[in-house]
């Protein structure tokens, strides 16, 4: 029987393993120059002086914002993942101060990865607007405008007004002085101290505040509420929770008209009241001899507590 096989000579099946040892080789190189391949950065640096503002406006990425004793602005960029390309950035100047604005021309939201560091001033207005990431804010002696529809916002301390906007996450603060107002539909509000007044919203979380000098402006459809009232407000209080308890302390000799009501649950208050009157689940009665009203609605079945700070 004759042999139908293919036979290769030595010397070409040496050539056939180098051939495949040199691509092997290549392929690993590829390889190991993809993964380590460094993501794009823009960069660029800003003189400025103080009380300026910087916004920041980008379709998606986190934004973080540190402050330096400097007088000049460095942003940094960095762009990762397989759209990277569909980003781009544009640093430019308006009549408030630097602008730094990132476009995305793709609609796919997992396609990117964009983190954005900003180095600036502490004394600075900062207006951020993001609709894919956290915003992460140090101490700063200015304004701050945050709105962000993809994560959660940090504050340090700030000196001067806050407002935030949040879709996507909880927003947490240190001590504010200024007024403050928050709205996010998906965690808690916390604040450590707040000079002018509260006016937050939530439907993702509980309020947490451990003191407010002025007025307060609040609901959580999600949580309870615990705030601290230290200064006698101007104007009514108005406060209301469907998620847990509702709890109020008053600092000394603030004078507040009580109304609080609950689906039946208990309605607990230190403070004798003048002109009371009580039924299932409501109370009225004026606080140290009354003064603007503090209304108080539990409507998720829970308890109202009034007590001194």
């Amino acid at each position: 029987m004759k042999d139908l096989g293919v036979h290769v000579r030595p010397q070409a099946l040496g050539g056939i393993r180098l051939v495949s040892a040199m691509l092997f080789v290549l392929g690993l190189f590829v390889v190991s120059t993809s993964a380590f391949a460094q993501p794009p950065t823009y960069t660029h640096t800003y003189p400025v002086e103080d009380g300026q503002r910087l916004r920041i406006r980008s379709d998606v990425g986190s934004v973080k914002v540190r402050t330096w004793n400097s007088g000049k602005i460095d942003a940094e960029v960095t762009v990762s993942g397989h759209n990277a390309d569909a980003f781009s950035v544009d640093f430019s100047v308006d009549d408030g101060g630097p602008v730094i604005t990132g476009t995305y021309a793709s609609r796919d939201p997992h396609g990117i990865d964009v983190r954005i560091l900003v180095n600036v001033p502490s004394r600075f207005d900062v207006e951020v607007r993001t609709s894919g990431g956290s915003v992460d804010l140090e101490d700063l002696e200015g304004r701050a405008w945050l709105r962000t529809s993809g994560g959660g916002v940090t504050l340090g301390n700030v000196n001067g007004d806050v407002n935030v906007e949040a879709s996507g996450g909880a927003v947490r603060m240190g001590a504010v002085d200024g007024a403050v107002r928050v709205v996010t539909s998906g965690g808690e509000i916390v604040a450590r101290w707040i000079r002018d007044g509260l006016d937050a919203w939530t439907s993702g979380g509980s309020i947490k505040v451990n003191e407010i000098a002025g007025s307060v402006q609040a609901e959580a459809s999600g949580g309870s509420i615990d705030i601290g009232i230290t200064r006698q407000p101007g104007r009514d209080c108005n406060i209301t929770t469907s998620g847990g308890a509702l709890t109020i302390r008053l600092g000394f000799g603030i004078r507040m008209d009580l109304e609080a009501t609950t689906r039946g649950d208990p309605i607990n208050t230190q403070f004798p009241l003048a002109e009371e009157a009580r039924k299932d689940g409501w109370l009225f009665g004026k606080i140290n001899g009354g003064g603007p009203k503090l209304n108080l609605r539990n409507n998720g079945g829970g308890p109202i507590n009034v007590y001194r700070l």
